[in-house]
């Protein structure tokens, strides 16, 4: 239908916006509305319009067998109302209605889909274009296979999500040819990105991430297979080989402090701390801290803080 179109054309213009025209500015001046923000601002608006334009609200949230999607809608709107006692009101509600607004457009364009293999099938070209903008946005692939864009942990953590999806739903005993032919291209395309990108963070999280989908999948003789051969290696192959693989360029100092990321969790669990009961307002404590940060490189925290 013409509004799903709509849907897919404005959220995908968002991830245009934050990658292929993503811009670098002071951390002072993160709160200013430049022509670049002013773009992101009119796209949000454009989204909310649609979503309740659509009136899909009530079918996403009443829909059985999908409470996470209401419970995770019901954090976004304590978001919003953060933006009360938040120190930087208008800053923190529109960073938590922009999430909200996006959220809600991306279940409400793939609630027009008819069944479940379209809406996978729509997953999926969506998820190689905003690999494709995120790669755009390292230099192209060129640039993406020359230092220093190889490292990076923009793009392979979108591709560690998405190789997980897909590689461990190819493994599932339902999947038809033709579609287990879509995911491993997709899932192989994936997973080679996370590996070019280096990040130890990616590199770990789609371990795990593989681990846990192919007890999901119903295969656990995989689970158990690379669980042995994990082992195995862990056993025979030397510790130094183990930590280039994983965490490439690392120092030992480095991995046990996850590159200075556990000195910033302490220091925004001592925010929260201060701030319990209701947090500190949504996306506000990363900008007030004593280390200025883009992010809190920990959702639970984000959570609390928010």
């Amino acid at each position: 239908p013409p509004l799903a179109k709509a849907f897919w054309f404005v959220l995908l213009a968002v991830v245009a916006r934050l990658t292929v025209f993503a811009r670098r500015r002071s951390g002072g001046n993160f709160a200013s509305v430049d022509a670049s923000a002013g773009a992101e601002v009119i796209l949000v608006l454009l989204s909310l319009l649609l979503v309740v334009q659509s009136c899909r609200v009530p079918v996403i949230l009443g829909t059985r067998n999908r409470g996470g999607v209401f419970v995770f809608t019901l954090a976004l709107g304590l978001g919003v109302l953060s933006s009360i006692w938040s120190p930087l009101p208008a800053y923190s509600g529109y960073r938590a209605v922009s999430v909200t607004s996006q959220f809600l457009a991306v279940m409400a364009a793939l609630s027009y889909e008819p069944d479940f293999l379209r809406a996978e099938w729509r997953f999926l070209q969506v998820a190689c274009a905003v690999l494709v903008m995120q790669m755009i946005s390292l230099g192209g692939l060129i640039g993406f296979l020359r230092g220093p864009l190889l490292h990076n942990n923009t793009l392979t953590n979108s591709a560690a999500m998405a190789a997980c999806y897909c590689l461990a739903e190819a493994l599932s005993p339902v999947a038809s040819t033709r579609r287990k032919r879509a995911l491993r291209i997709v899932g192989i395309g994936a997973l080679a990105m996370v590996v070019l990108g280096t990040s130890s963070g990616s590199n770990v999280a789609l371990l795990v991430g593989m681990l846990c989908a192919t007890l999901l999948v119903r295969r656990p003789g995989l689970f158990a297979l690379l669980a042995v051969i994990g082992i195995a290696g862990y056993l025979f192959l030397q510790m130094e080989v183990i930590q280039d693989v994983l965490f490439p360029g690392k120092t030992l100092e480095q991995i046990r402090t996850m590159r200075g990321r556990t000195g910033l969790w302490a220091m925004y669990l001592e925010r929260a701390m201060d701030h319990l009961w209701f947090g500190e307002g949504y996306a506000a404590s990363v900008r007030l801290a004593e280390v200025y940060s883009t992010n809190t490189h920990n959702s639970f925290i984000s959570f609390l803080l928010g």
